[in-house]
């Protein structure tokens, strides 16, 4: 299953559409980025949430490296149900009790 972006990327370099896990321990997870690959549309593979279900944030993301200019839009939320998923764990399947000791 695919979301389809149509972009209008004027003076951008590079488009990207970025979606956080923002239900569930939002610091541990990571950011699952799709490229525009013409500038003209994204299409983002849900798949590549590794079957973790909840509320992400989107945001779209515009770059001008030669400017030094980046913009940031924020889509809102999506909400993504898989139905042999897990909603309470990260995305990159590390638990929450693994979490690295300040002072060892």
């Amino acid at each position: 299953m695919f979301l389809h972006i149509d972009v209008q990327s004027e003076g951008m370099e590079s488009v990207y559409l970025s979606l956080l896990k923002v239900d569930y321990e939002p610091n541990l997870q990571l950011k699952v980025n799709s490229v525009s690959k013409d500038l003209e549309q994204i299409s983002f593979d849900l798949n590549s949430l590794n079957q973790v279900s909840g509320l992400y944030q989107m945001n779209l993301i515009g770059s001008n490296g030669a400017a030094g200019k980046t913009i940031n839009w924020d889509l809102g939320t999506i909400k993504v149900w898989f139905k042999e998923g897990q909603e309470e764990t990260t995305n990159n399947h590390i638990p929450t009790s693994f979490l690295p000791h300040e002072e060892l």
